[in-house]
């Protein structure tokens, strides 16, 4: 979760885009941006762009990205318990 919104922070940032990455450190690494909304209303009604990527380089890349936005403090990890 991006740590401006968890503040309160006046500087408010928000994530546009949705990213789903599976099994990135697998040759079956995927990876899912795009910018549709995961809503009934939203893919009854809006036009949305994404792209799909199996290239295990591009998805690693992408998970770095955010690895390193944890790192640097800007994302914060959700614990989410089962």
């Amino acid at each position: 979760m991006e740590r401006r919104l968890v503040s309160g922070s006046p500087e408010r940032c928000y994530q546009h885009a949705k990213v789903v990455i599976a099994d990135a450190t697998t040759p079956n690494a995927k990876a899912l941006v795009t910018s549709a909304n995961f809503s009934e209303t939203a893919q009854r009604h809006n036009v949305e762009a994404g792209w799909l990527t199996t290239s295990t380089s591009r998805v690693q890349e992408i998970r770095r990205q955010f690895t390193l936005s944890v790192d640097q403090g800007l994302f914060l990890p959700l614990d989410i318990e089962a």
